[in-house]
């Protein structure tokens, strides 16, 4: 029998991964055509929302099929944290689109 609860957790690291790999794909070719540094598209926050959300299905997909109590506990801690710096990117983002914050220059 297919254990389905072993594959959606599979599917979840699987996914934040490829996730992960896209935007970083994405935002080194935008940087490339934009005649901008690798570190300045990826410090922009659309990234960083890419990044956190992707490290958090990665740390709930681990959390589910690791088999240590312990392991659990600290990758679900892992998904909490990641999932949070996501929401907190997606409202910088929204802050600055919505012309609340000022240009970030590092």
């Amino acid at each position: 029998m297919i254990d389905w609860v072993r594959l959606l957790y599979n599917a979840a690291w699987l996914s934040g991964l490829s996730l992960i790999l896209a935007g970083w794909s994405f935002f080194v070719w935008q940087a490339h055509v934009t005649r901008t540094t690798w570190r300045a598209q990826l410090n922009r926050e659309p990234f960083q929302v890419i990044l956190w959300s992707g490290l958090a299905l990665v740390a709930l997909g681990l959390a589910g099929t690791a088999d240590q109590r312990w392991e659990r506990w600290l990758l679900a801690l892992l998904a909490l944290l990641s999932a949070a710096m996501a929401v907190a990117a997606v409202a910088a983002l929204r802050a600055r689109r919505s012309g609340l914050l000022g240009d970030r220059t590092e």
